[in-house]
């Protein structure tokens, strides 16, 4: 049922606010590529603008907050949480894993950027950490 009146609003009111967002994240990411110099300097960009873009979700659920009272703050973070912020850290990994093997592979190095990968993906996972404990309260063991 929760997720039910989740889909709904997200449909009705957030679609079009996360469409935005993307767009706007994926400029952002455009030019943070074009500027580094290396895959650490590429990295710590994509690690900040996956923040970025998660804490532009929340806020964008946020701003659509009452369109939800049937429903608790504890449920509402529940769903923010699962059907946003995950997804979205998700999403986020799979892209710059991909991302970087095209690169080794338009270089043709291939492998070069596997400690890259593996640290961004270390990064993405603490990160999901944090929006768990912030969102739901509890610490998680990723």
């Amino acid at each position: 049922m929760k997720q039910d009146v989740w889909n709904a609003i997200c449909t009705v009111c957030l679609k079009k606010k996360i469409s935005e967002i993307s767009h706007e994240m994926q400029t952002k990411i455009s030019r943070d590529k074009r500027t580094a110099q290396n895959y650490a300097q590429q990295i710590k960009a994509q690690e900040q603008r996956a923040e970025e873009w998660a804490e532009k979700l929340y806020e964008a659920a946020c701003e659509n907050r009452d369109k939800l009272n049937t429903i608790s703050p504890c449920e509402f973070n529940a769903l923010v949480y699962s059907n946003l912020i995950l997804p979205h850290f998700a999403s986020r990994k799979s892209a710059v894993s991909a991302d970087l093997q095209h690169q080794d592979q338009m270089l043709r190095q291939p492998n070069k950027s596997t400690s890259a990968a593996c640290a961004f993906s270390r990064s993405m996972d603490k990160l999901i950490s944090n929006w768990h404990k912030r969102l739901l309260g509890v610490e998680t063991d990723i």
